[in-house]
């Protein structure tokens, strides 16, 4: 439970909803929905780049380093 917690509020997402509720209470000025919708198919394509190609590539990099370093000593 507590990972769902993490998840609903990284700090990108609280950006695009910032950004999300700006845009609705006309704070941010001349946004058409053509450019709305690249801002939000932008930012789902830099999430799911981050979520399932560069968390895992450091993952391996990081457990890569540890067992160089014959990392946690018993």
């Amino acid at each position: 439970m507590a990972s769902l917690g993490d998840a609903l509020t990284s700090p990108a997402k609280l950006a695009f909803a910032g950004y999300v509720i700006l845009v609705y209470k006309g704070a941010i000025c001349g946004v058409s929905l053509c450019r709305f919708l690249v801002v939000a198919a932008l930012f789902i394509v830099v999430q799911v780049m981050h979520d399932d190609w560069g968390r895992i590539l450091l993952n391996r990099w990081a457990y890569a380093i540890a067992a160089r370093r014959k990392w946690p000593k018993d």
